[in-house]
């Protein structure tokens, strides 16, 4: 056991009267896990206890619905009738069995409800939608207003009730009580609207009514919005500074500091920065006695900073703990390598919301799925050969020999890592330079027996005789049928990000999704004259729409061409000669042309070995070319099956 290198993250703290072990604090997350409800709640459950026995100090359950009215998305934790009661009940003891103290959020979506899920009109202090493109919502009434006042009351009470040990008000992001909050959505002019004071009205009185009933010493708090960013009108730090403390009369026990943002900004809550939005808290915390929850990408290294610079009294981790269960009792236990590092790709977000598919993890495969996903010894020790050491090669290496199977990872290159070494290159990218160093940490702590430099062919195998082989070779570059496309002027993006190619100062990129656009990005740092030609009508297509936006922008800026729409005719010794979607021929000059036209499967050995060996599987790109929440889900499942 190592607390000293943690110290301050695993003192225990109180909130009111309520002691928690550590700082560790797991952030509220909507989840979307099955569209069945039931199946939805039991994947929830399993997903909750992991986490609680995973060492953290409290738990805040995802937002419940005080309304049905209010409900943001499909399969959401209801709580405004007595009837959901056993169902909270056993939330809470899942939890609480564990030793992490539970608290539960209350929730009305107001403008940012959606009526296909509820089947009922979105209702907001004013006919203004929270979210650009949204439903218009009707205004609500005083006595409506009074009506969920009053709800919220009733769901703290129920929570109480079914054994939780508090409850966080959800007053961040862009829901009821910021659509209250903010002028930019309020225009209320009775006694809802207009001054601050009356704009925190609704705050204050969902504050009394919860305390009247559940009574003084039962821990009540809220998340809120330290300020917006690019919203005209929006909540001001100083005006979350003044909110605060008026909470704090009213008896609020906490806060929990978040932020949010529109258009380019709206993931801005999501930092890929560890601690990266600490100063907001510290903000806060210079103006109240109230215990700070802070946010931010955290990591227990970040989290201690924290701590140790007094921005904060608690640390929560959001998406780290859908990526590990278990941050704490590795950092308790000085084992911060084996902790799963978040890549802040943001494919959780992306899925759910943009998708509205079940919750995923880029490196978590067990996400939602913790009973399924269960390891456990194989019957049968094996002989196993993996070839490849990407996401999948490696993460079916790892499971297979967590299970007690005797695995050689072969890898034909020099390093380990397959696609993210250099998915790691281009900027913003970082925590991928952090995930690929836990891959190879876990090939050496498991055992796996590793051969570099190899290429594995059909005879290696027969002469190897294993039990098993997992193919995870990968895809091959997709070469277009260009005239003149074999020019050694010709280079492929994968050479150029690993520093294998080198290009001259006029570059033009064929190809405009995500590898293509990083690799512009990449060059564009180092003063390059860039041109990215694309087939299709748009680029970056598989990005979150807000980040695409902000990416896009931000490479124009800095002088990046983007053509789309382009038929290719000729690649000649000056450049690229295509006609643009204007219909226009152009000769774009240039010193190297970039290959990033996408990928296809690279099975080749597998197809040669198929019959011949016992078990034979494919995973990742070697499969069809995807993103790596798929790779990994592929090399979990042949781990597990081995």
């Amino acid at each position: 056991m190592n607390t000293l290198q943690f110290k301050r993250l695993f003192d225990p703290i109180n909130i009111g009267p309520m002691t928690l072990k550590n700082r560790f604090v797991m952030a509220p997350m909507g989840t979307v896990f099955s569209r069945d409800v039931n199946e939805a709640h039991e994947r929830r459950l399993a997903y909750y206890e992991a986490r609680a026995k995973g060492g953290v100090g409290m738990i805040i359950v995802e937002a419940s619905a005080v309304d049905p009215k209010s409900v943001m998305i499909p399969g959401m934790i209801g709580n405004y009738d007595d009837e959901f009661l056993p169902l909270l009940k056993r939330y809470a003891d899942n939890i609480k069995k564990h030793g992490a103290k539970a608290v539960i959020q209350l929730a009305h979506g107001g403008g940012a409800a959606n009526s296909f899920i509820t089947g009922y009109p979105p209702v907001a202090p004013s006919p203004i939608a929270p979210r650009p493109g949204g439903e218009i919502p009707k205004e609500l009434t005083i006595p409506e207003i009074k009506e969920i006042v009053k709800r919220f009351g009733e769901a703290a009470l129920r929570a109480k009730k079914a054994g939780f040990d508090g409850v966080e008000l959800h007053g961040a992001h862009a829901y009821l009580f910021v659509q209250f909050f903010t002028t930019a959505f309020n225009k209320r002019t009775d006694e809802y609207g207009g001054s601050l004071e009356n704009r925190a009205r609704f705050y204050m009185e969902v504050f009394r009514s919860i305390r009247d009933k559940v009574g003084p010493d039962f821990p009540v708090w809220s998340r809120i919005n330290a300020r917006h960013f690019n919203l005209e009108d929006g909540i001001t730090l100083d005006d979350s500074k003044k909110l605060v403390k008026m909470m704090e009369e009213v008896g609020a026990s906490a806060v929990n500091v978040s932020c949010y943002g529109i258009g380019k900004d709206n993931f801005i809550n999501c930092t890929s920065t560890p601690g990266g939005l600490s100063y907001l808290a510290d903000a806060i915390k210079k103006e109240t006695n109230l215990p700070v929850i802070a946010i931010g990408m955290m990591t227990p290294e970040a989290g201690e900073r924290v701590l140790e610079e007094g921005k904060a009294d608690l640390i929560a981790f959001a998406r780290g703990f859908l990526c590990d269960p278990e941050i704490p009792n590795k950092a308790k236990e000085g084992k911060t390598e084996d902790i799963v590092p978040c890549l802040g790709c943001l494919r959780c977000l992306q899925e759910m919301i943009f998708r509205l598919k079940p919750l995923m993890c880029s490196v978590n495969a067990s996400l939602g799925r913790e009973k399924e996903f269960e390891i456990e010894p194989a019957e049968k020790k094996k002989k196993v050969m993996v070839i490849g050491s990407g996401p999948a090669g490696i993460e079916a290496s790892r499971v297979a020999a967590m299970r007690g199977h005797d695995v050689t990872l072969y890898e034909k290159e020099k390093e380990l890592g397959g696609q993210i070494r250099q998915a790691s290159v281009p900027p913003g990218k970082e925590r991928f330079k952090v995930y690929l160093e836990y891959l190879r940490t876990q090939v050496k702590k498991h055992g796996i027996k590793v051969q570099i430099g190899v290429e594995v062919t059909a005879d290696l195998v027969e002469k190897e005789k294993p039990d098993a082989v997992v193919i995870a070779t990968g895809g091959m570059p997709v070469v277009p049928e260009i005239k003149g496309m074999d020019v050694s002027r010709v280079v492929t993006a994968d050479n150029v990000l690993l520093d294998k190619a080198k290009t001259g100062e006029k570059v033009i990129i064929i190809g405009g999704e995500l590898v293509g656009c990083e690799t512009a990005h990449y060059l564009m740092n180092k003063g390059k004259k860039i041109t990215i030609t694309r087939r299709g009508d748009a680029l970056a297509t598989k990005m979150i729409p807000f980040n695409r936006e902000a990416f896009l922008e931000d490479l124009e800026k800095n002088g990046v061409e983007l053509l789309t729409g382009v038929a290719y005719k000729e690649v000649t010794d000056k450049g690229i000669i295509l006609v643009d979607n204007k219909g226009k021929e152009r000769m774009i000059e240039a010193d190297t042309i970039i290959l990033a036209a996408g990928a296809k499967s690279d099975d080749r050995l597998y197809e040669e070995i198929k019959g011949k060996v016992k078990e034979v599987y494919k995973a990742g790109d070697c499969v069809e070319p995807r993103q790596i929440g798929e790779a990994v889900e592929e090399g979990m499942r042949i781990g597990m099956s081995l």
